[in-house]
């Protein structure tokens, strides 16, 4: 583990970082600056856990790296087993509402649909997801679904914050990759069998409640299931300067936020 302390307040400054670190729960942590490459605080981060539905970053950078046209409605494919928060009466989104969707609700049908009508298919979309993780020398990442329901979808740590820097490239993500909450419209019937319908609006919001209190985060993604505890990765901006955060196998979802939150205030200052 790497400590960077500054001169002058070094002693109660560690004395916040042990205090901090003795109530965390997550198995890998890192905190680096994404400018200047200064690592504040690493634990396990090079250690290969499944990351869960952080996976559904890597599924919308290689959506963007694809160029396709974020403005196309894509008939929406429901997936038996797979839950969603898509109403069944959404037929069709866009490419980008999509991309909101996976991003901000983690949801899995969103997820599936961007790689179920990729350029060359679904498992064209997991090669091309893998292919991105190669390019960017990410040995110790690996996909085999775009959602992270399956426990095979790993990453360390350290990899997962150069794939956060590389977010930062994507002008969609610069202005959409920490919304508090996505709305979709729908319309709605007033009565059964009537021709006569209204606009209802579905608000789906943000699996990182961090952004309820926080205004310096600028790109996020959670990530559970059972085999990788709770998860958490994301780009907080002070100084005008980018620091990455991720926690990887928190004890559960609430842990990863009270965890990120306090190792944030103790060591990005």
């Amino acid at each position: 583990m790497q400590t960077y302390l500054k001169i002058g307040m070094a002693f109660f400054v560690l004395l916040a970082s042990s205090l901090a670190q003795a109530t965390i729960s997550a198995k890998s942590i890192l905190i680096t600056d994404l400018d200047s490459g200064q690592v504040l605080l690493a634990k396990n981060d090079t250690a290969q856990r499944s990351i869960a539905s952080i996976t559904k970053l890597m599924t919308v950078l290689t959506v963007l790296d694809s160029h396709q046209d974020l403005e196309q409605k894509l008939d929406i494919k429901r997936m038996k087993g797979i839950s969603s928060y898509i109403p069944w009466d959404i037929s069709s989104l866009t490419r980008g509402k999509l991309i909101e969707l996976a991003m901000v609700s983690s949801d899995n049908t969103a997820a599936y649909n961007l790689c179920y009508h990729f350029d060359g298919g679904y498992h064209n979309c997991i090669y091309a997801m893998n292919a991105l993780a190669r390019r960017w020398n990410l040995l110790n990442t690996y996909f085999i679904d775009p959602t992270g329901l399956y426990n095979q979808n790993v990453s360390t740590a350290d990899d997962l914050a150069v794939i956060l820097k590389h977010g930062l490239d994507y002008p969609f993500l610069q202005s959409n990759g920490a919304l508090p909450n996505v709305q979709v419209d729908k319309e709605s019937r007033k009565r059964p069998r009537s021709k006569e319908s209204k606009t209802v609006t579905v608000n789906f919001y943000n699996t990182n409640r961090l952004l309820n209190s926080r205004s310096d985060i600028i790109l996020t993604k959670t990530g559970w299931i059972s085999a990788s505890g709770g998860c958490i990765a994301m780009i907080v901006t002070k100084h005008a300067r980018n620091f990455a955060v991720v926690l990887l196998g928190s004890l559960n979802n609430k842990t990863r936020l009270v965890e990120a939150n306090q190792l944030i205030d103790t060591y990005i200052n």
